[in-house]
């Protein structure tokens, strides 16, 4: 084997060194890196941009032909060595970005990333978003969106699968062939399939964080109701929950006749819509699933003796596997402006929302409506509805969709024996906040999906910039730490410059002997950091989330009838949260935005 005291040589025979020197430089990218998994030999890459190792494209599962919408076969054996160097294979889909149809069914693959000379090292399995209906583990017509450099270089593995989407895996029609939510058992079999051979590429099979955003952390969410702690013991989830409102519909025998009629076949019977379906070419189905424009979710699954089975009721009447896990739960402060940034001014002077918003999250009577409607708007100064008023219904949207069903949902796991929850807010605003650059939107804030591009390398993006280098090494510094220790609030500087976080101790109601919150913003002036002075100065925007219904959320946390309670950091600040002049509205709006929230959504999901 050649070594690095082989490049030695001297004026004498300079020829011979030289070429000593060209084949030690060359030697690994001969040899290739080399795994032995349960189902055989498989050999990847020596990546060119950082010290890591890749493996493309390794199956998982298989679908099958007969049931292409029914569960995957588990993959067995490879054929001699298997040669995971193509990243891009994906499932059949319309995507977005590339604004073309793609994808096989032979997609059931996993990429990993490895960082070289490790062991036993932090595993992070992450599970993308895109409405249940596009996205890739890899690349799409040369488009890739989470690059894993950021991720490797802090001495954790990193992997991202590919499942079925749209029709193929969230069409529930709720036979026994197609219970439904096929996608999401799709992301079992992957993280199963991690979890049993991830120790041969190096990694720690007892400490594996599973990830996602949006859609992707509503499963992630999803697999934290129905699988157990031995899978994967932490996980983030990025501005997706299971309460978040049409997160979860009930079965559609319906659909499958729709779109075998949009493909020519009339019929009215489940079992032959479906069969004409899978014989059809995939691409074609999802061509007629997209023109009917129907909203894919993961669905309730009736039970049939002998299937298995992922969601058999609304996750609030289910009890989260979350004993000895812990989480770092968080959003945008601006979520829903990616909705509403290519709105004009005049939507906004004549649309009024509230009442649609709140009768499709809380499911008023008209009684209840019209009082947390004037409530409501109360809360946010919005009298009557306008476009000067964009910012306060931008708030109102954001949390009433993202942030409140995630506080809801940090409680509920509280309740039932996490050891620790963090909690987090994104805030900054630069020139990788992913959804505005590929949407070509300026409109400063944080939006959906913005964050994303500061933990992930993407062809999309452009150069980074200083300042968004020190916000993508604080981000993935908080990521990886949560990985590597448990935790995500490192007490240390973080990347350059001043530490960014503090920690906290929730409210009574939030409080038990196993598990706290601790609160860290990621914003664009402060980076985070608490400092400054006077009333508010340096103020953690996560203690309360943005000025909007997640603060009304946290105050209404304790007892109506109890004084504020002081939110304690363990460091030179203190923050009396309780206090600030957008926790301290009345008690009807705390009612409105967080008993009601409890009440009627239980009432309506027990009937």
């Amino acid at each position: 084997m050649l070594t690095e005291n082989s490049c030695v040589f001297t004026l004498k025979f300079l020829l011979v060194p030289i070429l000593v020197c060209v084949l030690e430089k060359t030697y690994h990218r001969f040899t290739r890196p080399l795994v032995l998994t349960k189902n055989g030999w498989v050999r990847g890459l020596y990546s060119s941009d950082g010290d890591y190792d890749m493996f493309f494209g390794i199956p998982y599962g298989k679908v099958t032909t007969e049931n292409p919408f029914g569960v995957a076969d588990s993959y067995t054996k490879y054929d001699g060595v298997f040669e995971a160097t193509d990243n891009s294979k994906n499932c059949p889909q319309f995507d977005d970005l590339s604004n073309s149809f793609g994808g096989t069914l032979d997609c059931l693959n996993l990429n990993i990333y490895v960082p070289r000379g490790g062991k036993k090292l932090p595993v992070m399995v992450y599970i993308f978003g895109g409405r249940f209906m596009f996205g890739f583990a890899g690349k799409f017509v040369n488009n890739t969106l989470y690059g894993p450099q950021h991720l490797v270089r802090y001495g954790v593995i990193y992997a991202v699968f590919n499942y079925r989407l749209g029709p193929y895996g969230f069409l529930c029609p709720g036979t026994r062939e197609v219970p439904g939510n096929t996608g999401l058992k799709d992301q079992t079999l992957a993280i199963r399939w991690i979890k049993d051979n991830i120790e041969h590429f190096g990694g720690d099979v007892n400490k594996i964080t599973l990830f996602g955003h949006s859609s992707g952390a509503i499963s992630v969410d999803h697999q934290v109701h129905s699988q157990p702690y031995e899978l994967f013991q932490q996980v983030i989830l990025q501005s997706g929950t299971s309460l978040y409102p049409f997160s979860v519909l009930p079965a559609n025998d319906t659909l499958p006749s729709i779109i075998a009629r949009k493909l020519g076949y009339v019929t009215d019977n489940v079992d032959k819509a479906l069969k004409f379906l899978s014989r059809k070419n995939p691409l074609d189905v999802v061509k007629a699933s997209v023109s009917i424009q129907y909203q894919y979710t993961p669905c309730i699954e009736p039970r049939f003796e002998g299937v298995e089975n992922i969601i058999t009721d609304y996750s609030v009447n289910t009890v989260p596997q979350v004993k000895n896990r812990r989480f770092l739960i968080g959003h945008t402060k601006d979520e829903y402006n990616f909705v509403y940034a290519k709105f004009p001014n005049a939507y906004f002077d004549t649309y009024d929302m509230f009442e649609e918003f709140l009768s499709k999250a809380f499911h008023l009577n008209e009684t209840e409506m019209e009082t947390s409607v004037a409530e409501v708007k109360r809360f946010y100064k919005v009298n009557k509805v306008s476009s000067l008023l964009r910012e306060n219904i931008v708030n109102f949207t954001s949390d009433i969709v993202f942030s409140n069903p995630l506080l809801r949902q940090m409680e509920r796991f509280v309740n039932n024996g996490s050891d620790k929850i963090y909690y987090y807010v994104f805030t900054y605003y630069g020139g990788r906040n992913l959804h505005q650059v590929i949407n070509k939107l300026r409109t400063g804030g944080a939006m959906h999906a913005d964050e994303v591009g500061y933990i992930y390398q993407s062809t999309v993006l452009g150069d980074i910039s200083s300042d968004d280098q020190l916000m993508v090494d604080r981000i993935t510094t908080l990521w990886t730490n949560f990985a590597k220790y448990g935790y995500s609030l490192d007490a240390r500087t973080v990347g350059s410059g001043e530490t960014k976080t503090k920690r906290c101790t929730p409210a009574p109601k939030l409080r038990s002997e196993t598990s706290t919150y601790s609160c860290a913003e990621v914003n664009n002036a402060l980076y985070g950091r608490i400092n400054g002075k006077g009333r508010g100065a340096g103020r953690v925007e996560a203690c309360a989330g943005s000025s909007s219904l997640a603060r009304a959320a946290l105050a209404a946390r304790r007892s109506l009838l109890e004084p504020p309670q002081r939110y304690q950091y363990e460091s030179a600040l203190s923050v009396d949260c309780a206090s600030d002049t957008d926790l301290t509205r009345d008690t009807s709006v705390n009612r409105v935005l967080w008993v009601t929230a409890i009440r009627t959504r239980r009432r309506f999901f027990n009937g």
